[in-house]
């Protein structure tokens, strides 16, 4: 039984998945597994701790959010983000 209060759309977006206040990390490339109004699910290929603010890039959108959980999938790490804030990717500043 399905007991989610909002909807869930299947995706498979590729994305990249940056840490925030941890310089000098590299993004990881990911996909972007579902989706719903105030969550996202990634599949990345190392692990990321409960807490974690993360920024996710995709083609249009900067997507802002917290990690809600991780688990192990398939060979892979399935991320659950709780979405704080949506940015155009035209409006981010360039970092050289």
């Amino acid at each position: 039984m399905n007991q989610r209060r909002e909807s869930r759309l299947t995706a498979n977006t590729p994305v990249k998945l940056t840490l925030l206040k941890l310089l000098g990390e590299p993004a990881l490339s990911g996909r972007v597994i579902d989706m719903s109004a105030s969550g996202l699910r990634v599949s990345i290929p190392l692990p990321i701790p409960c807490g974690a603010q993360v920024r996710v890039d995709g083609q249009e959108l900067a997507i802002f959010g917290e990690v809600c959980r991780c688990d192990e999938q398939d060979g892979a790490y399935s991320v659950g983000l709780m979405v704080s804030e949506l940015r155009p990717l035209a409006a981010q500043p360039v970092i050289p």
